[in-house]
This record gives C-alpha cells, structure tokens and sequence, in this order.
C-alpha cells in the first residue's frame, strides 16, 4: 500500500498529517498537472463527529483508487506510488502531489 500524508488540515479524517480512513480516492480522469487532481474522500471538518467514530485512528498506509489515468502511478485505477501527498490546493480543495504524467 501507497504511505499517505496528507496536509488539507480541514479534512475530518486527518489526524496529525495522516488520514483515518481505510481507502481513498483520487479523481482527476482528464488531469494533466497535480493541480488538476483532488482527493474526492474529503470531508469537510463539520462532518468530523460522524468521522471520528467511523475512522477513529490514522491510517499510515492507504489503499487508494485512482482516477487520474494519465498518472504514471495508475496501474488499472490504483496507486502504485510508494508515498503520496494530499495537499490544500489555493485552500478550496485537494489536490495529489505525486502526480506525475505519464509519457504517450
């Protein structure tokens, strides 16, 4: 499994930089930069009662699915990346760092 930080501090789910849920998801099916990614398993920190109960603890290591086809990472809709980050992008959303795009 992919090592996941993630830095969106607004997320319900994340606990001192890591995430408490057991799988993710990034979207970004036409994305062609980290910029043009998100993590689509953002919840907004209002949801966190509701969060905390069902994903109490952080979760080093995530499965996580991947959207964003034209990532090297993507190997049939999974990370194959060692380790990721989720990052705030321009503090209105997600986005995954390690994208990187793949060569036609």
């Amino acid at each position: 499994m992919t090592k996941l930080s993630c830095y969106v501090v607004s997320c319900s789910t994340n606990k001192d930089g890591c995430c408490c849920r057991p799988k993710i998801i990034v979207n970004g099916d036409h994305a062609q930069t980290c910029t043009d990614t998100c993590c689509s398993s953002y919840s907004y920190e209002s949801e966190a009662v509701v969060n905390a109960i069902s994903f109490p603890e952080p979760n080093i290591s995530v499965e996580i699915d991947c959207d964003a086809c034209d990532c090297l990472h993507n190997k049939s809709h999974r990370c194959t990346a060692r380790s990721i980050e989720i990052n705030c992008h321009n503090c209105g959303g997600t986005e995954c760092a390690a994208f990187k795009k793949a060569r036609n």
